[in-house]
């Protein structure tokens, strides 16, 4: 019998906590809801229930916030192993605004991170050891994060063993995943043009040797001849998605 004010479920063997925490995350379509629940009762509970909760994580967050939110979970151990897939959406104040809005309010609509964060975020990721699939939705940071982000794996040598999905914003620094990510199976990027960042697209599509699937979402079209340099581009990937400003059907120009 579990202590007066404890619930039952305590003095159960732990295997048998382990096994009803399973059953839980596959038949209950509000699994999460319970897991959470579950694991606010005791420490046990807890321990037990962090690789079900946070094996995939979402984090939405304004970039002036997101060292703060980096930091309150950086030294947790049992947390940052149970992430395998990882959605990190950033939104900084790199938008042109209208001139009246920049009249009339004085200041930038948005905050911006510190120096510190691009590192931090770098060191951050790499210490998530079973990461599988990273999803990087970093809206108007080009300048704050982007870029020193990318300086900041390539000066630190971090490579990301076991990533095998990446979702990146842009094509332009392309290059740098070659080294960081040795591991990817599919690699999903924006491109504004197919101009500038053909030749580091082309770099990554046949210097990562399991590279299976490549995804491109074109802001603006490139034309018939931009879409046959995507292909010729990429000739070893198995499946190429071209898709974005009115791509359509008519597009289609190669059988892959």
């Amino acid at each position: 019998m579990a202590p007066e004010g404890q619930p039952q479920i305590v003095s159960l063997p732990q295997e048998l906590i382990l096994e009803i925490v399973k059953h839980i995350n596959c038949v209950d379509p509000n699994a999460r809801r319970a897991l959470a629940s579950l694991s606010c009762v005791c420490r046990l509970l807890r321990v037990i229930t962090i690789p079900y909760l946070f094996r995939r994580t979402r984090l939405n967050v304004r970039l002036y916030r997101l060292r703060a939110r980096i930091e309150h979970i950086y030294e947790n151990e049992a947390l940052l192993e149970s992430i395998q897939l990882l959605h990190i959406r950033a939104e900084g104040s790199e938008r042109r605004t209208r001139p009246s809005e920049t009249r009339s309010t004085g200041r930038k609509l948005t905050k911006t991170c510190d120096a510190a964060t691009p590192d931090l975020f770098a060191r951050f990721l790499a210490r998530l050891a079973n990461l599988r699939e990273l999803r990087l939705d970093l809206q108007y940071c080009q300048q704050a994060l982007v870029t020193p982000f990318r300086r900041a794996v390539g000066d630190r040598r971090i490579c990301f063993r076991g990533v095998e999905a990446l979702a990146f914003p842009t094509a332009h620094t392309l290059r740098y995943v070659v080294p960081a990510f040795s591991d990817l199976r599919m690699l999903s990027v924006e491109m504004g043009s197919v101009v500038g960042p053909i030749s580091g697209f082309r770099h990554a599509a046949r210097s990562l040797e399991s590279l299976r699937v490549l995804e491109v979402r074109m802001l603006s079209h490139p034309g018939i001849a931009g879409l046959r340099n995507m292909a010729e581009a990429a000739p070893d990937v198995s499946t190429l998605v071209l898709w974005g400003h009115d791509i359509d059907a008519r597009d289609t120009f190669r059988e892959r």
